[in-house]
């Protein structure tokens, strides 16, 4: 493995109460950790830790803080007392395009010097400006694939979900096509999947040149596509968003808050309250109804 370009789709489905799914294609890079923290990594579109077409800020990504993503990463795993000698380690992302980017997740995937999968970390950002980091270490004998993590849920991303259940990670190929499904189980019951499907290409000027023309908006339309799916959610389900707990778990890290961070916050509480108080108002009438028909 080494730095490609991925062009792929994510796939969504929501199994609780009512079903809902949706799919949107997306692009993705997979960069040699290695190779970006000693500047190896080139081509005019794509600038690490400046701003260009694509870029890579280390800021971006796990612990707060400019240091080397490499380097983070290492601290990440040591925080877990997992050894990294002589380990190989990449990051699945979307760039930043043109300055701007909202990662719901990335993928740092670790290789032992066979060429064993050593680890996976994803690292998932919510709407509220909070991320946190699951890490998932392999076992032994592991170069074939599917390999399968399990892992409880503690972090809330979605307000129409709570932070519980269990969460299974399936990496199911990675080269030359790329599958990982996500489920999130409740009681033995798949209650929302996801995944992330598609192809590498090779890291070239040309290819970058082409993912421009194929994915024009998918780095500045993924908060717009996660807004409208839940207003969906919402508005023609009818589902009751969840109130936002305080995060609890050391793996979760809060960047600083903006504006935008607390206004959805505002919202999210307002449409919690609207939309327990309506149905708390329809329990009136049914009472109602159901005491004027004993009558």
């Amino acid at each position: 493995m080494n730095t490609k370009v991925f062009w792929g789709a994510v796939h969504h489905r929501r199994n609780e109460r009512k079903v809902h799914n949706f799919s949107y294609p997306l692009f993705m890079l997979q960069l040699d950790l290695q190779a970006l923290a000693s500047e190896q990594i080139k081509s005019p579109l794509l600038k690490h830790n400046k701003y260009g077409v694509f870029s890579i800020f280390d800021s971006d990504y796990l612990m707060c803080g400019a240091k080397p993503i490499l380097e983070k990463l290492h601290s990440v795993l040591a925080n877990e007392n997992i050894t990294y000698v002589d380990t190989k380690s990449f990051l699945l992302t979307v760039p930043r395009f043109l300055g701007y980017v909202f990662n719901p997740a990335s993928f740092f995937i670790s290789f032992n010097k066979d060429e064993t999968l050593h680890s996976i970390v994803a690292e998932v950002n919510n709407t509220f400006g909070e991320k946190h980091s699951y890490v998932m270490q392999a076992g032994f004998n592991n170069k074939n694939l599917p390999i399968s993590f399990s892992f409880p849920k503690s972090f809330f991303v979605s307000p129409f979900f709570d932070v519980s259940g269990e969460y299974r990670c399936t990496l199911q190929s990675l080269s030359p096509k790329l599958q990982i499904d996500i489920t999130l189980l409740k009681s033995n019951r798949e209650v929302f999947n996801s995944s992330l499907r598609g192809r590498y290409q090779e890291f070239t000027t040309k290819n970058l040149i082409r993912t421009l023309l194929k994915f024009p908006l998918t780095a500045v339309t993924t908060m717009i596509k996660i807004h409208y799916q839940a207003m969906i959610l919402y508005f023609k389900h009818q589902i009751v968003p969840k109130k936002k707990p305080v995060p609890s778990s050391i793996n979760t890290l809060r960047s600083r808050q903006n504006i935008i961070h607390s206004l959805r916050l505002k919202v999210l509480s307002m449409l919690t309250r609207f939309k327990v108080a309506d149905e708390i108002r329809q329990g009136d009438k049914e009472d109602i109804v159901f005491t004027e028909r004993r009558r």
